[in-house]
């Protein structure tokens, strides 16, 4: 049990090092704590409360509700150049017109 908790432990660590390095919100660092956690549990041979459920659904909804957004202003636009901008993903084009990153399929 003690080898369990040291390893759910390292993964939090790791997670928590690397979140540092991308841009993550809150959210998304609590839905993946949330995850490893239930994970851990299950694993374990615990049963999970509902309420860590959800918590977790909470959360992903929030997180996914901007997506949500830009996929039906997509669908009612026709334009999926739009939904990006939408989404806040625009920073990847303008990457690639730079010539930082190789462009889409190549």
């Amino acid at each position: 049990m003690q080898e369990r908790q040291e390893h759910v432990l390292v993964v939090c660590t790791i997670v928590d090092a690397r979140s540092g390095a991308t841009e993550e919100t809150d959210d998304m660092k609590q839905l993946m704590h949330l995850r490893i956690a239930i994970f851990g549990l299950q694993k374990a041979g615990w049963s999970v409360a509902p309420a860590l459920y959800q918590e977790m659904g909470r959360i992903h909804d929030r997180i996914m509700a901007p997506v949500r957004e830009a996929r039906c202003n997509a669908a009612r636009v026709g334009d999926m150049t739009r939904s990006r901008q939408i989404a806040g993903n625009q920073w990847l084009y303008d990457k690639q017109r730079e010539g930082e990153t190789p462009p889409l399929g190549g």
